[in-house]
């Protein structure tokens, strides 16, 4: 009986879905609306190109989109009958001049807001006449969100410290070598107040080696092997330093030519009595003013005490080293793709030694990323004095007054607090950004100071503030009773 039922049931469902036969199809799902798109993109050309025409030819596309990006951009390519085998893979726009110079692609993909970047980068990437083939908006459906591998590391979401050093010779990551470091950078990096705080040793700054327990230059300290170089300007400045990032003239040179160089405000006309080998027979000339230098301009400069008009030596030359990193700041804060542009993810491990690890770096990239206009910079230099070993050999031996500003520097950089009775107070909270051209005067650089109290938010307490009654217990408090 239940078997006919059923039967029955099912006929009359069969035939009520005949009847009239027209009955309405259920309404599909309405295609959801994009929260906002990336781009536009565009496809470019130094040709005329038709569109049905470009089954036929090879296209550059940039890695650094990603795959999201490059998934949508094949499928819309996909509709003019490109497929992978069109696809000319490039690591970076450094590639793309020579592509199209090299006829093994006839078109690339180019992101409109980044144009004038890649001109400053490579000024040789921007084709005189080239053409807009095609328009291409990707879409997203979810706000953008960073992954939480990224979002929830400490070096996203707190203060850290980075020794940079500039080697004379490359270094092999595995073996202790004899090298000797002509720069020397404690760096604060502030991901939450966009802040940066270097401090700057001359080379010969004459300390205590953590590991022996003797005192030498930081240049003949190193060659006992990073760790000891981390730990004895570490115990110098009273902070742990966790991290290092080393280059090599010739990794500098390759990293200053892979962004298109920096624009640094020299200070003075510069004729420098050598080039970046120290061959004095092709030395540089470098005007006074803006400049644009690439690598091996930006290393002479950075790396000559001797040219004619320098300040105090290498007390000079830590400064021209101040002002190339922060030229490279405001680059990077002014044009924040210029690290995909480039392919720094990829490139890194080929021009720095260094002790982040590869999901690290990623993370610091992503600070850099976020590192826009209004950021600040604190640059602080290490004073010393003109001193000699019993030996006699050049020491520069660091005076307390300096050490000490450093050290309370850095812990407010650390912390974002200072304790009003410190000493060096002011000169702590004094920051100052080292002097380009116009403001070199008398053999000094003069520089632009500012007051952290604004990057830090520290309020100082005034009279029209304090209770206008104490009780006892809080001026037993004060009376440190």
């Amino acid at each position: 009986m239940k078997k006919l039922s059923m039967l029955v049931l099912l006929l009359m469902l069969f035939l009520g879905g005949c009847a009239g036969g027209n009955n309405p199809e259920p309404e599909a799902e309405p295609e959801p609306e994009p929260l906002g798109y990336f781009g536009p993109f565009y496809l470019c050309s130094d040709e005329e190109i038709a569109l049905e025409d470009l089954k036929d030819k090879k296209i550059g596309l940039q890695e650094y989109y990603g795959s999201e990006y490059n998934d949508y951009i094949m499928e819309v390519l996909g509709e003019y009958g490109v497929t992978e085998d069109n696809i000319v893979m490039l690591d970076s726009y450094k590639a793309v001049p020579d592509v199209i110079n090299n006829n093994t692609a006839d078109a690339w993909i180019m992101d409109p807001e980044v144009e004038q970047i890649v001109h400053d980068f490579r000024t040789d990437y921007i084709i005189d006449g080239y053409n807009k083939l095609l328009e291409i908006n990707v879409p997203y459906f979810e706000e953008p969100e960073l992954p939480k591998e990224i979002t929830s590391d400490p070096l996203y979401n707190e203060p850290f410290i980075v020794m940079c050093t500039g080697i004379d010779e490359n270094v092999d990551p595995d073996t202790t070598r004899g090298v000797r470091t002509d720069v020397n950078i404690v760096m604060v990096v502030d991901p939450n107040r966009n802040h940066i705080l270097t401090v700057s040793f001359p080379r010969d700054t004459y300390m205590k080696s953590a590991k022996h327990g003797y005192y030498d230059k930081m240049n003949a300290i190193v060659q006992n092997g990073l760790d000891d170089l981390l730990a004895s300007v570490g115990k110098t400045l009273d902070c742990d330093i966790e991290y290092y990032a080393q280059e090599s003239f010739k990794s500098f040179i390759i990293m200053m030519d892979y962004i298109g160089g920096a624009w640094v405000d020299v200070p003075m006309n510069v004729h420098m009595d050598q080039d970046h080998t120290r061959n004095v027979k092709m030395p540089y000339d470098v005007p006074k003013g803006t400049n644009l230098l690439y690598g091996e301009q930006a290393l002479a400069l950075c790396r000559n005490r001797k040219y004619n008009g320098i300040a105090g030596g290498d007390f000079g030359r830590i400064r021209n080293q101040a002002l190339l990193v922060d030229s490279l700041v405001a680059k990077v804060a002014k044009n924040p793709k210029i690290i995909d542009l480039v392919g720094f993810d990829w490139l890194y491990p080929y021009i720095i030694h260094t002790n982040f690890t590869p999901e690290q770096m990623q993370v610091l990239f992503q600070v850099a990323r976020e590192f826009h206009e209004g950021y600040t910079v604190d640059n602080f230099f290490i004073e010393c004095l003109d001193d000699s070993t019993s030996s006699g050999a050049y020491i520069a031996r660091p005076i307390t007054r300096y050490i000490n500003i450093a050290k309370g520097k850095i812990d407010l950089a650390l912390t974002g607090k200072i304790d009003p009775d410190a000493d060096y107070y002011e000169s702590i909270l004094t920051g100052y950004i080292t002097g380009g051209a116009g403001t070199y005067k008398d053999g000094g650089y003069i520089g632009e100071e500012y007051d952290l109290r604004e990057v830090y938010g520290i309020k100082e307490e005034t009279e029209e503030e304090t209770p206008a009654e104490e009780t006892p217990a809080e001026e037993g408090e004060k009376s440190g009773d």
